[in-house]
């Protein structure tokens, strides 16, 4: 009887361990998508063109969509800042790694 509660805990606390891992992997793919995104916006707003009076209509509308995408990704930066917190609250070993 002993042994098959024994049986049962180890169980539970391996099936935690594994939810817990799945969430940190979760949470990177999200990280390293939203950083790959972001590193492709920033190539975009260096664009050096924007010297260049032709098309000025164009640019200004590249500029608004720009603009809009940002905006409608905040929210999901805001989800990950958050989430992070709540995973460096159940694992505080997790705060050490470099952000």
């Amino acid at each position: 009887m002993v042994s098959a509660l024994g049986s049962r805990v180890g169980w539970t606390s391996a099936r935690k361990e594994r939810t817990n891992e799945r969430q940190t992997l979760e949470y990177c793919a999200c990280v390293y998508q939203l950083s790959d995104w972001l590193a492709e916006k920033m190539l975009a707003a260096q664009d050096e063109t924007y010297r260049d009076a032709k098309n000025i209509h164009s640019k200004w509308m590249r500029h608004q969509a720009f603009e809009s995408e940002i905006k409608s990704n905040k929210d999901r930066l805001e989800r990950l800042i958050k989430e992070a917190n709540d995973l460096i609250e159940q694992k505080p070993e997790l705060a050490k790694v470099p952000q």
